[in-house]
């Protein structure tokens, strides 16, 4: 049989959508160990939860299509030019925010043109 712990750590691989709530069973789990209170059942029934969610998320998990992208398309083409332009936009941007003292001087250089962050 598995520890609670081993079970714990095995919640990040269940849906996103049971997470908290299998969360919250094992610290009442947990809670009931240590007051030495009987804790068989919910035992039982948490793993169970936790199997049902994770052979869900699984079974989810294969039947996604599979991604794969025409290199002919011009979409295809043109993501890595826009990768790399977007990277030095952010690069400069992050660059300007760091060289300003307030935000918000950052934020009037970034939206209103040369002439006018002067005035």
């Amino acid at each position: 049989m598995t520890t609670l712990d081993e079970l714990e750590a095995r919640i990040a691989s269940a849906m996103q959508i049971d997470r908290h709530r299998l969360g919250r069973q094992a610290r009442s789990i947990r809670g009931a160990m240590q007051a030495q209170r009987p804790f068989d059942r919910e035992l039982a029934k948490f793993t169970e939860r936790l199997e049902q969610s994770i052979a869900r998320r699984e079974k989810r998990q294969t039947r996604l299509p599979p991604r794969i992208y025409d290199p002919a398309l011009p979409i295809t083409r043109r993501s890595s030019r826009s990768r790399k332009r977007f990277s030095g936009i952010a690069r400069s941007w992050f660059a300007a925010k760091r060289v300003r003292a307030s935000p918000l001087s950052c934020r009037k250089s970034a939206w209103m043109p040369a002439a006018a962050s002067t005035a």
